[in-house]
């Protein structure tokens, strides 16, 4: 095997380790987890030409602690005759493998379709595929062949729109993200986060207008006090609000200004009998133009009512108002 570094630079050397071949990388893999090696364990393999295997490379049920990165120009890839074939890049031994990274490189495939053979009986903790591409695949490539419980993962693929991370029944937590604009976070298999072409989705992985939600939507109100004349909310980033009166409020209720699309509901948790909420069409410096309703203008809050706005053209807009009490 050659030296990454000089031989003075032992401890560094025993850490970072440049791989030539098949069999250096077999070796050093070993290392990594053999419980009888005394040497200095490899934190970084480091590929110093493609690599390409003959076979399956079989992984122990272990804590690896390592990064093999192909330093954005080599790959991993089928010798001619690669057996057995249709099988995986690496064999997961039944059990636990950990802490296994991928960074920098190419997988080139002719017959593989996955890049981890295993039995349900295998668990992944932090095994990721990090800023790697897949080449030479026809069809889908799947990351592991078995479904399997992978938790803490993260796949990063670049051109690689035909990838699955296993068969149905795995249970996955993590990322994945296929190209520059499919991402999507997972966690025990329910989608949290996901973004395609189209836009965002929560709850679904396939958003198909520009926020696409799948299930319930929780809008946290936050409490204001109003008092003192002409009272004033600042609007700020959020967007319901519960408005409570301190008894020493008057004149008419104050917004500061927006971006255009904001809507606000405002729900009053008490009545004011002092304070308006009325057109504001000269407001002072730093607050916002208000148009209410026709039909609700000089009108005093009562309790459980709520009116909504929506920033437009420079001003709020009512848009509709409930008495609820």
């Amino acid at each position: 095997m050659l030296r990454a570094y000089g031989p003075i630079n032992t401890r560094q050397q025993g850490a970072d380790r440049l791989v030539m071949n098949e069999d250096d990388l077999r070796r050093v893999l070993w290392q990594a987890v053999d419980p009888n090696y005394t040497g200095v364990r490899p934190s970084t393999i480091r590929l110093g030409t493609n690599i390409r295997l003959s076979r399956p490379i079989e992984l122990k049920a272990a804590q690896y602690n390592v990064t093999i990165d192909g330093g954005l120009r080599f790959a991993i890839e089928e010798a001619p005759g690669f057996q057995p074939k249709n099988s995986g890049f690496f064999v997961l031994e039944t059990g636990q493998t950990s802490d296994l990274v991928f960074s920098n490189l190419l997988f080139s495939i002719l017959t593989v379709d996955n890049i981890f053979v295993c039995d349900t009986s295998t668990t992944v903790n932090d095994i990721n595929i990090i800023n790697c591409s897949l080449d030479g695949y026809v069809g889908s490539v799947s990351m592991f062949s078995q479904p399997i419980t992978a938790t803490d993962v993260k796949v990063l693929l670049d051109e690689a729109a035909a990838f699955s991370v296993g068969p149905s029944g795995t249970i996955f937590t993590g990322t994945l993200q296929l190209a520059s604009y499919l991402e999507f976070n997972y966690f025990n298999t329910r989608p949290i986060l996901s973004r395609n072409n189209v836009g965002v989705g929560c709850g679904t992985t396939g958003p198909l207008l520009s926020l696409d939600v799948n299930g319930g939507l929780r809008l946290r109100p936050f409490t204001v006090t109003l008092g003192g004349a002409d009272p004033t909310i600042d609007v700020g980033d959020k967007t319901t609000f519960q408005i409570f009166f301190d008894g020493t409020e008057s004149g008419t209720l104050q917004l500061t200004s927006s971006y255009t699309g904001h809507v606000i509901v405002l729900y009053f948790a008490q009545a004011s009998s002092n304070m308006v909420v009325d057109n504001v069409l000269s407001p002072a410096a730093g607050k916002a133009i208000i148009d209410v309703n026709k039909n609700n203008n000089s009108k005093h809050p009562t309790i459980h009512e709520t009116i909504t706005f929506m920033y437009i053209n420079g001003r709020w807009v009512e848009l509709c108002r409930s008495e609820n009490n």
